[in-house]
């Protein structure tokens, strides 16, 4: 088993069209494919007031995170037709996945109330890879957990980009917030 990740990139004027197609087309062709556990994240009008609360990040913010498992690999070339459909930037990452904070209700094919931050980490210039994975899944989870409200917290270490021109990415994480946290 294989946890693919997709994060999309579109300027503010095609957004409204890259989450209906990304929640539309694209969904039902992934599904179609045979992933499963797929979670597409873009931002939606629940989530509006807070975009002026995104924190600083280098280079291009993505729109949208597309993410699910396969059996194999081998069944990229599908799942990358159907991601195409979005007609959108998008590179893919393959990960591993650890969840310290599940969700207490699985996820179903409504909306999971609040918001989700998605963050994408690259190591600091001379730091190891042991040393970065150290850090951050020990000593840094715990605090992100004990301090916040999160409800949700899933660590996806990175372990190849699938995109020849992806940007280079250690690490995506997902973290869900109640809507008060806004």
């Amino acid at each position: 088993m294989q946890k693919l990740m997709f994060p999309f990139w579109a300027d503010a004027a095609e957004q409204s069209r890259l989450n209906a197609a990304l929640l539309g087309p694209v969904k039902d062709s992934l599904l179609a494919e045979g992933v499963f556990r797929l979670r597409i994240n873009v931002p939606d009008k629940a989530v509006a007031a807070g975009q002026a609360l995104y924190p600083e990040m280098a280079g291009d913010r993505p729109a949208a995170l597309v993410s699910f498992f396969v059996n194999s690999a081998r069944q990229i070339q599908g799942a990358e037709a159907a991601l195409r459909q979005a007609g959108a930037r998008f590179h893919g990452y393959e990960t591993t996945e650890t969840t310290p904070l599940p969700l207490l209700s699985p996820a179903t094919d409504a909306r999971t109330p609040g918001f989700t931050q998605i963050a994408f980490f690259a190591r600091l210039p001379g730091q190891s890879r042991e040393d970065f994975l150290r850090i951050w899944l020990e000593s840094h989870t715990a605090v992100a957990i004990e301090t916040q409200s999160t409800f949700f917290y899933q660590q996806n270490p990175v372990l190849r980009a699938l995109s020849p021109e992806a940007p280079a990415y250690d690490a995506i994480v997902e973290e869900s917030f109640p809507e008060a946290a806004m």
